[in-house]
């Protein structure tokens, strides 16, 4: 195999089965260069995602088709992320059951992505820390300059701010592209998930969940879970973040600080109420949602009966009941929702008046004498504006969040064929060519639901003997 660069490697030192094998000729995607991946890259290339220009070379000389692409690992593939997020939730299943709770689909992803989240939740942390330390080193620069300290500690404290911002930037994009990760993995595992319980409920369980419900949920509650799982560590960080901002105010201008403070603690509890509230309307919306795509879906398979009997208007008028207080909801989450954004994008200038104010009040100076205070003050205060408009937005999501949660939990907890509480599962594998359908060592029951007599189920039960 061809040696690894300092940013890369050959394609040829890749482990089989680890990306397609495409001919020899399809290997040159550019003149001279070579498709790397990052599983054979080297740790500056993977630093820097210098392992990505390659296909970002290519992607800018014409579309990309399916054959420049890399095979995905086995473990990131839809079916992969399918069966653990299977084998988590049976997990969980069984611990709540011996516990006497309601299995949590929560705790199964963690089971599933616990340590991914767990270093994201590390790096996101010490990510914190290296954000707010740049603003300390402003401080020192204009220190100097106003103080007249000579260029070369000026430059000194320059290059430390530089190195400071190219570590944040590096910080913040690994960090964006572990958690888009598993977000995708996420999506992958719970498409799955629902298309294999879809095709195992039970008959009684089939006709309580239409196919437009299956459809929101792999679609719509899906999409929320995914965004939940890249906002989930901004919950805590946005907090450490505030008290960090805070905590770098007082130390550079006082107590003056704390009043600003006052401020945002004081829009805490309404925005708690709004969230609340969008959470609520959220829910029935979702329900309004789901009872319109079951009776679309109704009109549609019935529709020559409709027809013939010239039920359009009825349905049509039904349908249109349904939308309209689906979008009722839907306005009125909006409406609360553009509420609190008025108060938060407002709340950043209300603090920055407000913290001034006192400063002055307490006997401080806007003066040259302070423009290392009041610089750094205001780049601290400008960013606490982020934090402050962002964390409404990640509560939001994390409530949608848990509604999505809560229905895909009612969905995987229903009966499937062959469990002890259902039937059989039809497990289909590639059989014989010359025999259309096989069965070997078959269990044949109906739905222990359709029989209301009190039997098993099984065929000699409900059928009598002989």
């Amino acid at each position: 195999p061809a040696p690894a660069g300092l940013l890369g490697a050959s394609v040829t030192s890749r482990p089989p089965g680890t990306m397609m094998q495409p001919a020899e000729e399809d290997l040159v995607l550019t003149e001279g260069g070579e498709l790397d991946h990052r599983a054979d890259a080297s740790f500056l290339s993977q630093l820097t995602m210098w392992w990505t220009n390659s296909l970002m070379n290519l992607g800018g000389r014409r579309e990309l088709e399916l054959r420049d692409l890399w095979r995905l690992e086995e473990e990131f593939t839809s079916e992969a992320r399918g069966r653990a997020l299977q084998r988590a939730w049976s997990t969980e299943q069984a611990a709540a059951k011996a516990a006497g709770r309601t299995a949590s689909l929560l705790r199964a992803w963690r089971i599933v992505h616990g340590r991914a989240l767990a270093f994201t939740a590390w790096l996101q942390l010490v990510n914190i820390f290296v954000q707010i330390l740049p603003f300390h080193v402003l401080n020192k620069l204009l220190t100097a300059i106003a103080e007249g300290q000579g260029p070369a500690v000026g430059l000194a404290w320059t290059a430390v701010l530089g190195a400071l911002l190219f570590v944040r930037t590096l910080m913040d994009s690994h960090y964006i592209r572990l958690l888009v990760d598993v977000g995708m993995q996420v999506r992958a595992g719970v498409m799955s998930f629902v298309y294999t319980k879809a095709l195992a409920l039970t008959p009684t369980a089939r006709q309580a969940n239409s196919l437009g419900q299956m459809v929101n949920l792999m679609s719509l509650d899906t999409e929320k879970l995914v965004m939940a799982s890249i906002m989930l560590h901004s919950s805590w960080a946005t907090i450490v973040n505030i008290v960090l901002i805070v905590g770098s105010l007082v130390m550079v201008i006082g107590p003056a600080a704390l009043a600003g403070v006052g401020v945002v603690f004081a829009l805490m509890p309404l925005t708690a109420r709004l969230a609340q509230k969008m959470q609520g309307l959220q829910r029935q919306s979702t329900r309004y949602t789901d009872e319109r795509i079951k009776v679309l879906n109704e009109v549609l398979q019935g529709i020559r009966i409709i027809k013939f009997y010239s039920w359009e208007a009825a349905f049509l008028r039904r349908i249109r009941e349904l939308r309209e207080r689906e979008l009722s909801k839907l306005r009125a989450k909006a409406i609360l929702k553009a509420v609190n954004s008025v108060f938060l994008q407002a709340a950043p200038a209300f603090t920055t008046i407000v913290t001034f104010g006192t400063y002055v009040w307490l006997g401080g100076q806007m003066s040259t004498d302070n423009v290392p205070v009041i610089f750094t003050s205001l780049a601290l205060l400008a960013q606490l504006r982020q934090p402050l408009t962002f964390y409404p937005m990640v509560l939001a999501m994390l409530m949608d969040a848990r509604v999505s949660a809560t229905r895909l939990e009612r969905f995987f907890s229903l009966k499937e064929l062959g469990t002890s509480d259902g039937g059989g599962v039809c497990d289909r594998q590639a059989g014989k060519d010359e025999v259309d359908v096989s069965i070997e060592g078959g269990t044949f029951s109906w739905d222990p639901e359709l029989t209301t007599d009190g039997t098993s189920g099984r065929l000699a039960d409900v059928k009598g003997p002989g």
